[in-house]
This record gives C-alpha cells, sequence and structure tokens, in this order.
C-alpha cells in the first residue's frame, strides 16, 4: 500500500526532480501529502521542487511548514 499511495509517488516525484522536471514532481509530492501529511520527505521535496522552479515565496512557505513539523522538519527547514 505505501508503494502506491505515499513512497511511490515520493521516489517518482524524486527521479523526476533530478531529472529537472520539478512542475510534474510537485503534485506527486502534493498526493502523497494527501495519503500521509506528516511524511517528511514530500514535504522537503516540495521545497526542492519550490528552489528550482525559482519561486522563493514558495519555498519559504515550506520553510515555515517544515518547521512547524517539529525537530526533524526544523533540521530540514
Amino acid at each position: 500500500t505505501g508503494l502506491r499511495a505515499v513512497k511511490g509517488r515520493h521516489n517518482l516525484a524524486v527521479m523526476l526532480l533530478e531529472r529537472g522536471r520539478a512542475a510534474e514532481a510537485e503534485p506527486l509530492w502534493r498526493a502523497a501529502l494527501s495519503h500521509d501529511p506528516d511524511f517528511l520527505p514530500a514535504q522537503v521535496g516540495l521545497g526542492e521542487a519550490a528552489v528550482a522552479a525559482g519561486n522563493d515565496a514558495a519555498a519559504a512557505r515550506q520553510v515555515a511548514a517544515l518547521e512547524e513539523m517539529g525537530e526533524a522538519g526544523m533540521a530540514e527547514a
């Protein structure tokens, strides 16, 4: 189940981001987060996609979202 929902979408999004396809990766991370809002790797991925797209406002929102996730999120932010 995890591979079809959260982990699978995350892994596909990572692959897309590595190939310079951040716009395609973002909806996959959002879909993963709809299943598990606390899945830290997807939250980090959204931040990386924002940085790759040069979207400073979205990157700042992701940093804030990560910081709200506690110690682990703050470390990633």
